[in-house]
């Protein structure tokens, strides 16, 4: 493991990316006051996450493949896809399955550093709409068990606060994709996934046509 002195709590992690690029993107990022560390491999990767908070993990796709599954069971922290060469087919996958973003290798190390310092910005300045104690406990009780990705939770919890409200797609991609983000598309993938792992609970999110989307809770599951 490489490691980076910490100071202001910025650091992402690396793992299983050729060397001259992750050397050329730590370099970078650190000019911006970003610090990386690197794991070895899986566990150590596991280890690292349960020590301390990190605000990024960019992994290439080999190790996306054999890490992904700890991320879907809790792991507090955005993953980062990095691809050789440009994939559609591969970034829209990875985007479907709730990847913040990703990057392509081949367009350099500087692009690469200045979108993970751009994505650092927007999930600092994400504003929270805080649950009262009694609410955060519903919350947790009412989807106990189901094992979420970060931007997943996110995008629940946001339309968990505004329960029965109709919350719009632009307002769900400024809070957690960007203003930069143009594709509404990304908040259906979303809201898509989390309809399939709230399938047994007793809420239910609903489209409202030409709005956006509204949570909403059945006393009876079997009505809907």
């Amino acid at each position: 493991m490489t490691e980076d002195r910490n100071e202001n709590g910025r650091t992402v992690i690396l793992w299983d990316v050729d060397l001259v690029w992750v050397e050329e993107l730590r370099e970078r990022l650190r000019a911006s006051g970003i610090c990386c560390e690197e794991a070895d491999d899986r566990e150590e990767l596991r280890q690292m996450l349960c020590r301390k908070s990190f605000i990024i993990c960019i992994l290439s796709e080999k190790a996306f493949a054999e890490a992904w599954e700890m991320f879907q069971k809790g792991q507090c922290c955005h993953v980062v896809l990095v691809l050789e060469h440009e994939d559609i087919e591969a970034e829209l996958l990875a985007l479907r399955v709730g990847v913040l973003d990703v990057l392509i290798k081949e367009k350099g190390a500087e692009l690469a550093a200045e979108r993970i310092r751009r994505l650092i910005i927007r999930t600092e300045e994400m504003e929270w709409h805080g649950l009262s104690g009694e609410r955060e406990e519903i919350f947790e009780k009412a989807f106990s068990g189901i094992h979420f990705t970060n931007l997943e939770k996110k995008v629940l919890r946001e339309l968990f606060t505004k329960e029965e409200q109709v919350v719009s797609r632009w307002e769900l991609i400024c809070r957690f994709w960007g203003k930069e983000e143009k594709n509404v598309r990304v908040v259906d993938t979303v809201v898509k996934q989390l309809r399939k792992k709230m399938k047994n609970t007793n809420y239910l999110i609903q489209g409202i046509y030409g709005k956006g989307y509204l949570l909403k809770k059945y006393c009876d599951r079997t009505i809907r």
